[in-house]
């Protein structure tokens, strides 16, 4: 949790702990309205991530509906009109992920570059 600027109305659920409107980012800039579940299994919508699958240089991830075990997100506009998760490897499955995209578990993540317009 170090450098970047902030989360805003975000809600990162690690397990069962919850951080809310938390400001722990690494190299990046903002989240934005965003319900991060950790712990996940699967994200089906506007891009699927299931189990360690890396998303590279992606573009956005916007209206999607993130399914994580029993857990829904709907519209997740986290990552909306930015450059979305770029060179980082997003583990969702055992790994938990705190902040936007420092990872703790089995996998670290730093480099990403989620910036607003």
């Amino acid at each position: 949790m170090v450098g970047a600027t902030a989360m805003v109305d975000a809600t990162i659920v690690v397990g069962a702990t919850a951080m809310v409107r938390a400001t722990a980012m690494v190299g990046a800039t903002a989240i934005v309205d965003a319900t991060i579940v950790v712990g996940a299994t699967a994200m089906v919508g506007a891009t699927a991530m299931v189990g360690a699958t890396a998303m590279v240089r992606a573009t956005a991830i916007v209206d999607a509906t993130i399914v994580v075990g029993a857990t829904a997100m709907v519209r997740a506009t986290a990552i909306v009109r930015a450059t979305a998760i770029v060179d980082a490897t997003i583990v969702v499955g055992a790994t938990a992920m705190v902040g936007a995209t420092a990872m703790v578990g089995a996998t670290a993540a730093v480099v990403a570059d989620c910036c607003l317009d």
